[in-house]
C-alpha cells in the first residue's frame, strides 16, 4: 500500500476517533450541489435584475439538453466514449528495451467492455458516466470488490451522492455519502471537469450559463412566435372611452386573433388604432442569432458544427482528438487509479484503443500502412486485422532489396530471385552444389 493511501486512510481513521469521542470535532458541512443557473423564483433579487433588463430564466440541465447543439455535442462525445475498447497492457523487461503485452482474460476487463455486474451494462454505464461529467460536473462508478476479486461496477446518478470535502486545501480529502452510507473516494472511479480538488467539478451550467440561457430564451421566444401565427406585440388606441363590454370584445377578439385559429380576424371600428411595440423576426435576425450561438454553443465542448453534421472524415477526426481524446485519457487516469492493485501499478496500465477513431478517410488510412509496411513497424496481417479482415498467414518483414523477406518466428530469411532459404546462424546450401556439402556460415561476419 503507497504511503498516499496509507495517510488518507489515517487521516480518516483520526477523524472518526474525533467525531466518537466526548469532545467533537465540528466536520465541514454537506453542500448539496444546485446545478440550476439563474434566479430562484422567491429571490429578492430577481425583481432587480428584471428592473434591470437582466434575464432571471432558470435552466435546469433537461431544459439545457432541448437545445439541439448541446444535445448532439453530449450524445457524440458520450457515445464515443462509450464504445471505445479498453484493454489492459502489461510491461515487462525484454532484451532490448520494454515490452509491452495485452492481458487478456482479466475479469476487470470484462467489467469495463461487457457485463458490469449491474443493471446496467458497459456501454451504458460509461455513456451515463461521461454525461454526468457534463451535467453536474463529475460521475461516479463504484466498485465492488472484496480484498482479492473484483465483482462488479456499479454506476451512481449525481442526485444521491453527497461529498464532504476537508477543509485543508493541501492534504485533500473527501467523504462519500450514499443513502446515509459513508465511503471513501477510492471506492469510485472518478470523472471530475474543471476540477480543483479530485472529487468535484463544474458543470456547463456552472461555466457556460448565460450563453445556454440566452439560447433557451430564444428558443422559447420562437416557439411564441409560432404559437401566435408569427403577430407582432402591440396596443391599441381608442380616441374616445369605451365601456365595459365594448373592452370585453376586444379583449376576447384579441385572444382569438393570438390563438392558433386559422381563420381569426379582429375589427377595428372608428376611433381604434393599432400601434406594434417590437420588431419582425426578420428585424431582430433571429436566424443568423440562432446559428452564431449554435456554433457558440458547439464550442463549448471544443466541437464544430461540421463535425456534428458529419460533412467529412478529416472533420470527424479533428473532433475526436479535440474534444474526446482529452476524455478519453482521464477516463484511462481513473481506472489506472482505481482498478489496479498497488503492486500493479508499477508495470500495468489501462488503456482506450482509440486506433478505430483516428483512421480518417480510406486513401490516407491506407497511404499510412504503405508507410508503416515499408518501415516494418507493423505486417500484412496485423493492419488485415484492424480493417477486420481474415489473416492470410503473411509473417514477413522486408529487410530491403524489395524481395529479402524474413519470418522473425522460424527466424528464415528467404530470397526469390534466387530461391535460397536461409536460417538465422546457419550455413547457406549454394545452387548446384551437394546436398551434402556446406559452407560454413561465419557469423562473426
Amino acid at each position: 500500500m503507497s504511503c498516499y493511501r496509507r495517510r488518507a486512510i489515517s487521516a480518516s481513521r483520526r477523524k472518526e476517533v474525533i467525531t466518537t469521542g466526548i469532545f467533537k470535532k465540528k466536520q465541514p458541512k454537506i453542500e448539496q450541489r444546485d446545478d440550476n443557473v439563474g434566479f430562484r423564483p422567491d429571490d429578492p433579487a430577481a425583481d432587480l435584475a428584471r428592473a434591470f433588463g437582466i434575464s432571471t430564466t432558470t435552466v435546469t440541465f433537461e431544459q439545457a439538453l432541448q437545445l439541439p447543439p448541446i444535445a448532439a455535442s453530449i450524445d457524440f462525445i458520450s457515445s464515443i466514449c462509450a464504445r471505445v475498447p479498453i484493454k489492459l497492457y502489461r510491461e515487462t523487461e525484454a532484451e532490448v528495451g520494454t515490452k509491452t503485452e495485452e492481458v487478456t482474460g482479466d475479469v476487470r476487463t470484462e467489467l469495463l467492455n461487457g457485463a458490469t455486474g449491474d443493471s446496467l451494462n458497459a456501454y451504458q454505464m460509461k455513456k451515463a458516466w461521461v454525461t454526468d461529467y457534463f451535467a453536474h460536473g463529475q460521475g461516479y462508478i463504484y466498485i465492488d470488490k472484496s480484498l482479492f476479486s473484483w465483482r462488479s461496477l456499479r454506476y451512481v446518478e449525481q442526485p444521491n451522492i453527497a461529498i464532504n470535502i476537508s477543509p485543508d486545501p493541501i492534504f485533500k480529502d473527501a467523504d462519500i455519502f450514499i443513502a446515509d452510507k459513508k465511503y471513501y473516494y477510492w471506492d469510485f472511479l472518478r470523472l471530475c471537469r474543471d476540477t480543483v480538488n479530485g472529487f468535484t467539478g463544474k458543470s456547463i451550467l456552472e461555466t457556460n450559463g448565460e450563453l445556454i440561457a440566452l439560447m433557451y430564451e430564444t428558443m422559447k421566444f420562437e416557439k411564441n412566435l409560432m404559437d401566435t401565427g408569427g403577430n407582432k406585440k402591440g396596443f391599441l388606441k381608442s380616441a374616445i372611452k369605451l365601456t365595459e363590454k365594448a373592452m370585453q370584445d376586444i379583449k376576447q377578439a384579441w385572444r382569438d386573433l393570438y390563438s392558433k385559429r386559422s381563420n381569426s380576424v379582429m375589427i377595428l371600428n372608428n376611433g381604434l388604432d393599432y400601434k406594434e411595440t417590437s420588431a419582425t423576426s426578420t428585424e431582430m435576425q433571429l436566424n443568423e442569432n440562432k446559428l452564431t450561438n449554435n456554433d457558440a454553443l458547439t464550442m463549448i465542448f471544443l466541437l464544430s458544427a461540421k463535425a456534428l453534421q458529419g460533412a467529412s472524415d478529416d472533420d470527424i477526426v479533428s473532433a475526436v482528438k479535440t474534444a474526446v481524446i482529452p476524455i478519453i485519457e482521464q477516463m484511462e487516469q481513473a481506472f489506472n487509479e482505481g482498478l489496479l492493485y498497488e503492486d500493479e501499478k508499477s508495470t500495468m496500465y489501462w488503456a482506450c484503443d482509440t486506433s478505430a477513431l483516428e483512421r480518417g478517410d480510406i486513401l490516407k488510412r491506407f497511404q499510412a500502412y504503405k508507410l508503416a509496411i515499408e518501415g516494418n513497424f507493423m505486417q500484412a496481417d496485423e493492419i488485415r486485422y484492424k480493417e477486420d479482415m481474415p489473416a492470410l498467414g503473411l509473417n514477413w518483414i522486408r529487410l530491403g532489396l524489395d524481395d529479402v523477406l524474413y519470418d522473425p518466428k522460424t527466424k528464415l530469411i528467404y530470397t526469390p530471385n534466387t530461391n535460397q532459404t536461409v536460417k538465422m546462424g546457419e550455413a547457406v546450401k549454394q545452387k548446384g552444389t551437394d546436398d551434402n556439402e556446406r559452407i560454413k556460415y561465419d557469423t562473426e561476419t
